[in-house]
């Protein structure tokens, strides 16, 4: 019960947990396991929504975005620590608003943006700059940017890319975009 709490508080899932048989009579997709009467008290396993990260998220190590898997909102800002080994993304991919902004600078070993897939809403300002990015397609899904956007000195990502990603996004700030060369 304490989980339904929880995800009933951060705004996730559909607040169910209880296992049940017998028929589904509830409005959600999945199957109740119990024979009682009662609604809406099986679990839904559609929604990878699990969490909410409460604060800023400091990237070190490929460790740290892999535990996040199941995050759907990160209250704070993610940032990349600056000449992190960080190489992958990947457990960010449920990630979907970023409260505070998005900061990837000075990393060499990230080569793509797919770990951020699922990402629609960053109400902060975004900057990428100096990595060895070589496509933007994993921040496809990012629409709206609250603040400023920075794509700069990154010498493996094609400025046309950048270009057609602009057309789609909303910048509430400026945007800067330069050096990118990778074309």
């Amino acid at each position: 019960m304490w989980r339904w709490v929880l995800l009933a508080a951060l705004g996730c899932g559909s607040g169910d947990d209880v296992t049940e048989t017998g028929g589904d009579t509830d409005t959600d997709t999945d199957v109740d396991t119990d024979a009682d009467a009662d609604t809406d008290t099986d679990t839904d396993t559609t929604d990878p929504c699990t969490f909410v990260w409460e604060g800023d998220l400091l990237l070190e190590e490929d460790a740290d975005a892999a535990v996040m898997a199941g995050t759907c909102e990160i209250t704070g800002s993610v940032t990349v620590a600056p000449t992190s080994a960080v190489s992958t993304l990947s457990g960010l991919e449920s990630v979907e608003t970023i409260g505070g902004d998005l900061n990837i600078v000075s990393n060499s070993f990230i080569t793509n943006l797919d770990g951020l897939s699922g990402l629609t809403n960053v109400d902060g300002s975004v900057g990428i700059e100096a990595t060895q990015i070589q496509q933007i397609d994993g921040v496809s899904g990012l629409k709206t940017i609250g603040g400023d956007l920075g794509v700069a000195n990154n010498p493996t990502l094609c400025q046309s890319a950048i270009d057609a990603w602009l057309d789609i996004v909303t910048v509430g700030g400026t945007v800067s975009v330069f050096g990118n060369s990778g074309c």
